[in-house]
């Protein structure tokens, strides 16, 4: 303890005692005036539940995160002492920041934030209590890689000897702890229509189920899928996907459509040559998911002039 601080700590004691012994004379007049006055006394309403409360949070393995730990209904202290316990093989405690009871010059730093449990010590520069109520301090911990996902407890044990008013008389408080749940990493699906209509990316917690998206479109061809497919579950890492085209029309995919693509559109029509699953896409021109002469009249069509685009 510095000099500075033991010679505020004997001025304060000598507060108190002046404080005591003032106290039980304006105590002594008042009884004896409502003796001598025979007014019926009162009592006083029940005051609220003091509590000391962490917050409930989640977080991702490999992020930080902030557990606030707040004061609710406080009748009065000078000084506090709070122990905070959680699991060190998760969780990593990085910092904390003083809230509005105690400024962070009244908070005791601890010597190493790497302890069984957090410390937290506080103690009014004034001679008088503190009332205020709200964020008594606020931790950051940072979640291991590999922490398995489950609730880790943020336990508080409030320290009597520590936890004072003015009066030198400890101040209970109840406490309740607080939580912080590891949830799987959300990672987002990218998609490349390659020149096609635009397909919002989605997220979702590894190993969660992922949506189809909506089909893409482009004109003058046929979506043939996305390349690496859509995978049943979000991987880790996320993923990045790019859309497959077929230009229509082109059966032979010589990358351009003449009569020789009609003729083999009528003739799958007809079932004398059947064609490969890229074929079909290419030969579907009016996208009514079968293969037909009117298919192939379109193709001539087009390879002809007479038409210059199929149908979207």
């Amino acid at each position: 303890m510095t000099i500075c601080r033991q010679i505020f700590m004997l001025t304060l004691k000598k507060e108190i005692l002046m404080k005591r012994n003032m106290t039980r004379f304006f105590a002594g007049i008042i009884i004896t005036c409502l003796l001598v006055t025979a007014i019926p006394t009162v009592g006083a309403a029940a005051e609220g539940t003091s509590v000391i409360s962490a917050s409930s949070v989640s977080a991702e393995c490999g992020s930080s995160v902030d557990v606030v730990i707040s004061l609710d209904s406080n009748p009065g202290i000078w000084s506090m002492g709070l122990k905070v316990g959680y699991d060190h093989s998760a969780l990593t405690l990085t910092g904390w920041t003083a809230g509005e009871i105690f400024t962070s010059g009244e908070v005791t730093p601890p010597q190493s934030l790497n302890k069984e449990t957090y410390f937290f010590v506080a103690s009014r520069d004034s001679i008088s209590d503190t009332t205020a109520t709200g964020t008594l301090v606020t931790l950051t911990f940072a979640v291991a890689a590999n922490a398995i996902c489950q609730g880790y407890p943020i336990t508080l044990t409030l320290s009597n000897k520590n936890t004072i008013n003015i009066n030198d008389e400890n101040v209970a408080f109840n406490t309740a702890n607080g939580m912080i749940t590891v949830v799987p990493e959300t990672v987002t699906i990218t998609f490349d229509a390659a020149g096609g209509s635009a397909v919002p990316s989605v997220s979702g917690s590894i190993g969660s189920t992922v949506a189809t998206p909506a089909t893409p479109k482009k004109a003058g061809f046929a979506f043939a899928g996305w390349f690496p497919a859509i995978p049943a579950v979000y991987p880790v890492g996320g993923l990045t996907l790019t859309a497959q085209w077929v230009a229509l029309g082109d059966i032979n995919a010589d990358n351009k459509v003449s009569p020789i693509d009609a003729l083999m559109v009528l003739q799958a029509a007809s079932e004398k040559i059947t064609l490969t699953g890229t074929q079909k896409l290419a030969a579907d021109v009016n996208k009514n998911g079968s293969i037909s002469a009117l298919d192939a009249l379109m193709v001539l069509q087009y390879a002809s002039g007479n038409i210059t685009s199929f149908p979207n």
